[in-house]
């Protein structure tokens, strides 16, 4: 994604391209649009009928790839009103989106197996619940420190980050029958 890119577009981007991914394997889905939403994507898996809030986070090119001691990861700002609204949120699925550059196209997206890179974008699934759990370790862990004092979600191959190869490109999680919200 070019590094000029503001906010909005690289939101929209995101969420056009899961969209895109949903419409691949089937899904009827439709994003719904607005400052104020409370989701980002409307799906329904036809052959289970079940219906999913799909809330999508993009990582901006600047704070796309760290390392430190997490290792290399990705990270989202998720915010803190992911508490203020648990019931809900835990009910979610979340997908983080990732457009690497160039300039990372050459680190961690060239390491990985063929049929891992994405044709464009990188998206890992995550259900909300998973998400919560994450967020609130990671501010007992470091309380006030880090980004936006840890309401930060890191996917990569380190220490205390979730597993990249488990999330990246986790849509069965949208495919089983049974599939419980909120479990």
């Amino acid at each position: 994604m070019p590094k000029n890119i503001d906010n909005n577009r690289s939101g929209l981007a995101g969420e056009f391209a899961v969209l895109s991914r949903l419409a691949q394997k089937g899904f009827d889905a439709s994003l719904t649009f607005g400052n104020t939403k409370s989701v980002d994507i409307l799906a329904v898996n036809n052959k289970t009928g079940e219906q999913f809030q799909i809330e999508v986070k993009t990582a901006s090119y600047m704070k796309s790839l760290y390392g430190g001691k997490w290792g290399k990861h990705c990270f989202w700002n998720v915010g803190e009103k992911i508490f203020d609204q648990e019931r809900k949120y835990n009910k979610k699925i979340f997908a983080f989106v990732w457009f690497p550059n160039e300039e990372e196209v050459a680190g961690i997206v060239a390491k990985q197996p063929e049929d891992r890179k994405p044709d464009y974008a990188y998206i890992f699934i995550v259900p909300g619940r998973e998400v919560l759990s994450y967020i609130r370790d990671a501010r007992t862990k470091s309380p006030g420190k880090g980004v936006k004092k840890n309401f930060a979600l890191r996917i990569g191959f380190g220490k205390d980050v979730l597993d990249w190869n488990h999330y990246l490109n986790n849509f069965s999680l949208l495919t089983h029958k049974g599939h419980k919200k909120g479990e």
